[in-house]
């Protein structure tokens, strides 16, 4: 049996229940359900102990509609001189794709998903290779490539011929070639992984039977072998190592007194959630979770003041980060909180004793709020909205809808990126060691523009102290400075420039001048897929002076 090493933190987000990953001897698998978590690998859970896995955090819970959340298990090993509670947990892992080929004759070969190990082909005696290529649909669902339906050209296939997948030794699906030992004509897989912005697909729509076309079939890998249900989305074909296969949906909270948030449920959004941590972020507050010493603005020089209004150095803080499910295809649709938790599990749970895995964050982080009335003279210009309004438009062209995608929202959200950046050599974290969280709000009764940036490994306990010294008045200036000087001049202009000018640039054009030369970070640390920035909101656009940044005069 294939195994690996997981960080507890990793089954959050990004290998959670759903997701595929490469264990250390190349197999590719796939995180199992809920269902079969806090087991041993013979599948007892005889003498489990669980209320050592099981904490509390009462917004959240209200949020996802669970009882309780649990910390993923970690793998203990028994001692004899010692007693340790719950030994040999595993998080079980199926085998995933479970179409192999053959090395040198090329034959496909369908394997169990528990297959414990790759088998031999019975010709060449040689080990099976999975294949590179899976579909899935806009729904979540994931299911092995439909080889015999793609190389007979029909849905429903009479053939049971043997299968094989030949190299013509390109570097592009149409040197991929599927071919069966009926004679039928060989058929490349160019196209596989087009899709259009109404959903349709290449794929569906080129695999008609009797006029239908071949629809998603609601495979569900992760819950065992017979857990596929009705599905009437188009399906289309990707590489398994895509990024798009998978999106981890997290909901995460900063922990704040009961007596300071409001109760959520389901139906809350989460502008509700980050309106009672804004207030408090924007005050001193002192307990064993939550340390938040604000500092006066006139503490600073330029370029804090006049453009922040407010700034708190929050030396100890908790954050809660629930796994509540995944998308395929786009990291954003309208399924609902109870839409993404039914394909958690293959048996569902009764309110009372539902839970979802989440991890426990401390440590620490600066928070910074913009000046209101600077921002809001700001948002209003035309040429402003008329640059923001070109990402929102690049983004409805491909059938999204960009929600809450204003000029603040862009502004706060490429300034988190750009100081992530500068404080990964500033702090002694990594990039990826950082991660922002963004309050932003419009709303006339409830407005919020601020950003906290913090700490964010998953499992790491206490803080270093550099976020918190470099926020502290003569080092935040510096940082700032060189945050926003270097985000004028990109490695990549004038073209990074110009195609935020132009077209926008990345997955589906929803950045405009922003790549991975200069805005980007780990997505570990964004919240939104590194989408939506723009270094012209902040500092301008040097090369035609066609919008005024937020931070133009500012260095």
């Amino acid at each position: 049996m294939s195994k690996g090493p997981i960080r507890r933190s990793h089954l959050v987000a990004p290998f959670g229940v759903g997701a595929m990953t490469v264990v250390r001897d190349g197999t590719s698998v796939i995180a199992a359900g809920l269902d079969h978590w806090y087991r041993r690998e013979d599948g007892s859970s005889d003498g489990l102990d669980d209320s050592e896995f099981r904490f509390n955090e009462w917004r959240l819970e209200g949020l996802l509609g669970v009882s309780h959340l649990r910390l993923p298990p970690d793998f203990r090993k028994k001692q004899h001189w010692i007693s340790v509670p719950n030994c040999w947990l595993t998080v079980p892992y199926l085998r995933f794709p479970q179409w192999h080929f053959c090395p040198d004759c090329r034959t496909l070969t369908e394997l169990p998903l528990n297959a414990p190990s790759a088998e031999r082909c019975a010709d060449c005696r040689l080990d099976l290779v999975q294949v590179s290529f899976v579909a899935m649909c806009e729904a979540g669902h994931l299911q092995d490539f439909p080889w015999r339906e793609w190389v007979h050209r029909s849905g429903t296939p009479q053939c049971s011929g043997r299968l094989r997948l030949l190299a013509t030794g390109g570097t592009s699906l149409a040197s991929q070639l599927v071919t069966c030992d009926c004679g039928i004509e060989p058929r490349s897989l160019q196209d596989i992984t087009s899709a259009n912005t109404d959903g349709t697909t290449h794929l569906s729509h080129n695999l008609r039977a009797d006029g239908i076309e071949f629809l998603c079939r609601g495979g569900r890998p992760w819950l065992g072998s017979g857990s596929s249900v009705s599905c009437s989305k188009h399906l289309r074909g990707t590489l398994r190592n895509a990024a798009n296969v998978y999106f981890s949906v997290t909901h995460s909270a900063l922990y704040i007194p009961r007596s300071s948030g409001r109760t959520l449920s389901t139906e809350s959004g989460d502008d509700e959630l980050r309106l009672d941590e804004y207030a408090l972020l924007r005050q001193q507050h002192n307990t064993d979770e939550l340390l938040v010493e604000p500092v006066r603005v006139d503490a600073y020089r330029p370029p804090v003041v006049p453009w922040f209004s407010g700034v708190s150095l929050v030396k100890r803080l908790r954050e809660t980060r629930a796994f509540g499910g995944f998308r395929r295809v786009n990291p954003d649709n309208n399924q609902t909180v109870a839409e993404l938790k039914s394909v958690l599990r293959k048996t569902p749970l009764t309110p009372a004793e539902d839970w979802l895995p989440a991890v426990i964050v401390r440590g620490e982080g600066i928070f910074l709020e913009l000046d209101a009335h600077a921002l809001a003279q700001w948002e209003q210009r035309e040429d402003v909205i008329r640059r923001v309004s070109v990402l929102v438009s690049n983004y409805a062209r491909a059938g999204r809808e960009a929600k809450g995608v204003t000029p603040r929202m862009v502004l706060l959200h490429t300034l988190a990126h750009l100081l992530i950046n500068r404080m990964a050599y500033e702090c002694g974290y990594g990039s990826a060691s950082l991660r922002e969280r963004l309050y932003v709000s419009s709303e006339s009764g409830s407005p919020m523009a601020g950003v906290l940036i913090y700490t964010a490994a998953g499992d790491s306990e206490g803080t270093l102290g550099g976020l918190v010294r470099a926020g502290q008045p003569g080092s935040l200036e510096a940082i700032l400075a060189r945050s926003i000087g270097g985000a004028s001049w990109c490695s990549a202009d004038p073209i990074c420039m110009e195609l935020g000018r132009r077209a926008g640039q990345g997955p589906l054009s929803c950045n405009l001048a922003a790549c991975h030369s200069c805005a980007h970070v780990p997505e570990t640390a964004c919240e939104q897929f590194n989408r939506f920035l723009d270094r012209g909101v902040v500092v301008g656009d040097p090369l035609s002076d066609t919008v005024r940044g937020f931070f133009q005069d500012a260095v």
